[in-house]
């Protein structure tokens, strides 16, 4: 069976399942693929006149999913959307249908059978096409609920999008992923351009370049470096009393623009990135944006603790547009306070000695980053919030082949995040686990995954994760 035509045959037993009268549990991830996939869902419930209630999640952890069956009573059927991939065989066992739409890895035993008990899993892995976000299944899915009752959502294809190109999904496309594109351009929903995958071609190009997702070192986050930085390759930030966008530059411009890029993060020693592709423009309250930039926006709410403001936002409720673009700032704050941070600290060459009682390079609280050739570890502890480090990581994931960062959770915990390029993050991830004993749930993609621990295994971690990859280094050089 191929994968449309088993999200069909889930969207039917759907239909059934909220037939009872009780209200339907919706929960979803806090990023943009997750506020992405929850808007299009709450779309489909709102014109089914169904009753819901929505939560988001940072990440779903096993008191969650305790808590989840304990209540599912009061609800006709459970949705998790960009969640729950972890924890299959404990929703399997809920007393009503349990509706998971998931890119992440999964167990072999639901690739080969995506329906055990009252479980229906819609994920893309379990018909070998691991590049789709949830946001994409997501739309399959609300497409063929609305084809099966005769009924039409209009818009959702713009919001399909933002999720695939918030998870950067959209720089090696799968098949479905293709059939999207190809569907929702046809519908008009995007228009795409060759260029800097560099946000915003609506904003200033100086503000575009300071506060963008392309890291270039002591300009990003530096209004002064920014406009000199320009200046110095004959880019003006004006034209006469107006402000360049991009959309402003010459073909000529935007070649020295990129060639600039490249020499400076190549001169700071980091590798050429892979910044150069499809711009896709979308229309969002009457105006042309990127849907980069409005992909990092939704994703910045859901980080910042305001993902329902995200989702009015992307349901169209003019509200909540200028409070998005405040919360916005708020999060672009704490990115650029934790690359200052990375910039300046000083490599920590004392290492962890061992995982055990403390006993570690950073004994006292300090912040502990170690920089190799092949892997930067960062222990940022308190001084990066937890909902940021992971798009840090992202961010500098061109300086190293491998790169963790931890911080702290205010529940006591601790946030692992991992960007590789060489290798699966998820896979080092399983590998640390089976070295330290330490047990955790992993959950994520092969070039980033993350994992939830108890601050009480901090130590442990980063002295097995800073081993490991020691030993994988001296393993290539040999």
């Amino acid at each position: 069976m191929e994968l449309i035509e088993f999200i069909k045959r889930g969207a039917e037993k759907f239909l059934k399942a909220i037939k009872n009268p009780k209200p339907i549990l919706v929960c979803s991830h806090y990023d943009a693929d997750g506020i992405a996939s929850a808007a299009l869902v709450v779309s489909a419930l709102k014109k089914l006149e169904k009753n819901f209630l929505l939560r988001f999640y940072d990440s779903l952890e096993a008191e969650d999913v305790y808590e989840m069956k304990d209540i599912s009573k009061n609800f006709c059927s459970v949705m998790l959307l960009d969640l729950g991939a972890s924890f299959l065989n404990q929703l399997a066992s809920f007393g009503v249908d349990v509706f998971v739409i998931d890119h992440h890895k999964i167990e072999d035993e639901f690739i080969r059978n995506p329906e055990k008990q009252n479980l229906l899993l819609i994920n893309c892995r379990c018909f070998n096409d691991e590049k789709t976000s949830a946001s994409i299944l997501a739309y399959f899915f609300v497409s063929s609920l609305c084809q099966i009752v005769g009924s039409n959502v209009d818009g959702i294809e713009k919001i399909a999008l933002l999720g695939l190109i918030g998870d950067n999904m959209d720089e090696e496309l799968s098949k479905t992923s293709s059939l999207f594109l190809k569907m929702a351009k046809e519908k008009g929903a995007f228009t795409v351009k060759k260029g800097l995958r560099i946000f915003s071609y609506s904003k200033p190009i100086h503000k575009a370049i300071e506060f963008g997702q392309i890291y270039i070192p002591e300009i990003t986050g530096n209004f002064e470096k920014t406009v000199e930085f320009l200046r110095n390759i004959g880019i003006s930030i004006k034209n006469g009393e107006a402000y360049k966008t991009f959309k402003d530059l010459t073909e000529e411009e935007m070649s020295r623009l990129i060639t600039a890029i490249l020499t400076t993060k190549i001169f700071a020693n980091e590798k050429e990135a892979d910044f150069l592709g499809n711009v896709y423009l979308v229309k969002i309250f009457d105006v042309i944006e990127d849907a980069r930039e409005i992909a990092t926006t939704i994703n910045a709410c859901g980080r910042m603790g305001k993902c329902h403001l995200a989702l009015a936002y992307l349901l169209g409720k003019k509200v909540a547009k200028e409070k998005v673009q405040h919360v916005y700032l708020q999060y672009k704050y704490e990115i650029l306070k934790g690359l200052e941070m990375i910039r300046t600290e000083k490599n920590n060459n004392s290492g962890y000695e061992n995982g055990e009682n403390g006993e570690n390079g950073c004994e006292n609280g300090n912040v502990y980053i170690k920089r190799e050739k092949n892997f930067i570890i960062i222990n940022a502890k308190n001084k990066i919030k937890h909902s940021v480090i992971g798009v840090i990581c992202s961010m500098i994931s061109d300086m190293a082949d491998v790169i963790v960062g931890i911080a702290y959770r205010p529940d006591g915990k601790i946030k692992i995040s991992v960007r590789t390029k060489n290798q699966s993050a998820y896979s080092l991830l399983e590998k640390i686990k089976r070295l330290s004993g330490i047990e955790f749930e992993i959950g994520g993609h092969e070039e980033a995954a993350g994992a939830i621990l108890d601050r009480a295994y901090e130590n442990e971690f980063v002295f097995w994760a800073e081993k490991n990859l020691k030993e994988e280094s001296i393993t290539i050089k040999v």
